[in-house]
Order: C-alpha cells, then sequence, then structure tokens
C-alpha cells in the first residue's frame, strides 16, 4: 500500500478504499454532514472514484463545497450525494433533466395532474395521478393527456432504457 495513502473500508460491499488523508475526509464528513451508514458508504465509494480515476483532490472538493448555513447537516448530506452521483453519471443525470422538463411542459396549466418517474430511472414505469374536483376537469386532463400522448410515450421509452 502506497505510504501516503489509508484504508477506509466500505463495509457494506467489503472493498478497502484506499485514500490519501482518510482522517481528514472523514472529519469534514461528520463535522459537515449527517449521512446514514449506506450513504457514508456510498459517498466514500464515489469520494475514491474521484481521487482515484479523475484525480480530483478529495479534501480541496469538500472544503470547497459551500452550502448555505440554513440547512441542516441531513439536507447538506443528501445534496452532497446529490452532486456526488451527478458527478459519477453525467450522463443519467442529463437524461433525467431532460425528462423532468418533459414532464414539466406536459403538467404546465394542470395542477390536477402528475406525474413521477422512478428515482435515478431505476424502474420501467411513469407514475399518472390524476385529481379532479370538478367535472369539467376530467375532460380536460383526458385532452390534455391525448394531446401529450405521444410525449408521454416518449418518456416512457427513456425510462425504461435507463436514460
Amino acid at each position: 500500500m502506497n505510504k501516503n495513502k489509508e484504508k477506509i473500508k466500505g463495509k457494506s460491499n467489503k472493498v478497502n478504499y484506499e485514500m490519501k488523508n482518510k482522517k481528514k475526509i472523514m472529519e469534514i464528513l461528520t463535522n459537515k454532514f449527517y449521512l446514514s451508514f449506506s450513504s457514508l458508504n456510498e459517498v466514500l465509494e464515489i469520494l475514491w472514484e474521484l481521487e482515484e480515476f479523475k484525480k480530483v483532490n478529495i479534501i480541496d472538493f469538500l472544503e470547497g463545497l459551500n452550502y448555505s448555513d440554513n440547512y441542516s447537516k441531513k439536507q447538506k448530506g443528501n445534496r452532497l450525494l446529490k452532486e456526488l452521483r451527478e458527478k459519477k453519471y453525467p450522463e443519467m443525470t442529463e437524461s433525467l433533466l431532460k425528462i423532468k422538463k418533459e414532464i414539466k411542459e406536459i403538467e404546465k396549466g394542470k395542477k390536477s395532474l402528475k406525474l413521477e418517474i422512478p428515482q435515478n430511472l431505476e424502474g420501467d414505469f411513469l407514475k399518472l395521478e390524476i385529481i379532479v374536483k370538478k367535472e369539467q376537469e376530467i375532460d380536460e386532463i383526458i385532452n390534455k393527456l391525448f394531446e401529450k400522448k405521444q410525449a408521454l410515450k416518449n418518456i416512457l421509452r427513456k425510462i425504461q432504457r435507463g436514460g
């Protein structure tokens, strides 16, 4: 093992991550963020990949994150994990943004229509939720869905192929 690296053991997958400045990394993670055990393991895995393959200085990266003081440690942990996933999976992140934009366009003007996609595109479905309080809303929603039928099919296809 390289003298400048220390082992961080990711217990969930029994992998040893050799990272520079392990103690400092763990200090930053525990002081700035609240992470569950599984989230911590995912964060460590992605940080290791960034250091190992993209040659990112992890200390500089973590210290450079500026989250609002209004955020709780848990919210900061969630933001960190989200940003790291975006760095690890840039293509999926781009696909998710495009799909969410398409969904907003379909939902526009119809508060009674809600579309949901599986988290991280890990699923093969598109969830449609319709809430109606007046009879006329039924016709409006049906017309909107019919008008946007092809866009809905395209979104479903993208979800099913993972982006």
